[in-house]
């Protein structure tokens, strides 16, 4: 099992939310969803977490997130932001 704590380029997600119109408060709904996923997540499972909003009409998106091997320890695991889609 893992424990991931924090998002990496958290601020490249904030940025794409306000972009949009969006808040950063949304931002930390998909980065705890994420980070629950991932921890909940087994070694062999898929390495791409997808978080899709879709409770209010007007923050409809997905984001997708990475499950990576940290550089320094390959058995710590770290949740990094990939890329953000506005419907």
């Amino acid at each position: 099992m893992n424990t991931i704590v924090a998002v990496e380029k958290r601020d490249e997600l904030d940025e794409a939310l306000l972009e949009v119109g969006m808040s950063v408060q949304t931002g930390d709904e998909i980065c705890d969803k994420a980070m629950e996923e991932a921890n909940d997540r087994r070694e062999d499972d898929s390495q791409v977490i997808i978080i899709k909003l879709e409770d209010d009409p007007a923050d409809l998106s997905i984001t997708e997130f990475e499950l990576l091997n940290d550089e320094d320890n390959p058995e710590v695991k770290k949740l990094s932001f990939k890329a953000f889609y506005y419907l």
